[in-house]
């Protein structure tokens, strides 16, 4: 009885937070975590994006991180922030796989994982898009998962194919968890 209680408990317990972005972490860290329990307000400043969100409001910005202990999965870390947090809450994290000019086995990972997260997210609104062009390139492309939590926030797992001629930069695979204040901003940063 209490073998069948405990399975019970933690059958339900995991469907519960499969519904919550935040119980979820990439190289440890969650969307709601402060930034400072894992690195210092140097390194924060010191890894800022000078380009962050061209044209926007500024209300966030993001830091990239390649050169870390923190990294144990994946090549980097891009973190979206809040301007002006002075807390460093995490509001957006995202990890890269670097596959040089190899768009095929980043597709062949890609898989790989949304495999897994169709066994986490059997309740939760998914999204494939098969080959959108990127936004101001024109032979670039990206193929994206997308997974829609009830809270606004979202999960995506994309795999973006640079035009090796022009734009001299890397595949990579990004799986980015963004909270539901920071998507809402995100989808009227890229629709303006």
């Amino acid at each position: 009885m209490k073998i069948l209680l405990i399975l019970y408990v933690l059958f339900f317990s995991s469907n519960i937070f499969a519904e919550n972005i935040s119980d979820f972490q990439i190289e440890g860290i969650s969307v709601g975590d402060s930034l400072l329990d894992y690195i210092s307000e140097l390194e924060i400043q010191k890894n800022i994006r000078k380009n962050s969100y061209e044209g926007s409001d500024q209300k966030f910005y993001d830091i990239e991180i390649y050169d870390s202990s923190l990294l144990k999965t994946y090549d980097g870390l891009q973190i979206a922030l809040l301007r002006n947090d002075n807390k460093y809450i995490v509001q957006s994290i995202g990890g890269g796989i670097f596959f040089d000019s190899n768009i095929k086995k980043c597709h062949n990972k890609q898989d790989e994982i949304d495999k897994d997260l169709l066994l986490i997210f059997k309740n939760i609104e998914r999204e494939y898009s098969p080959k959108i062009i990127h936004k101001g390139y024109t032979n670039s492309f990206l193929r994206s998962m997308r997974y829609y939590f009830d809270s606004g926030a979202e999960l995506a797992l994309t795999c973006y194919d640079w035009d090796n001629e022009n734009d001299n930069v890397a595949d990579y695979l990004l799986l980015s968890m963004d909270g539901a204040e920071f998507t809402k901003w995100l989808i009227n940063y890229y629709n303006n």
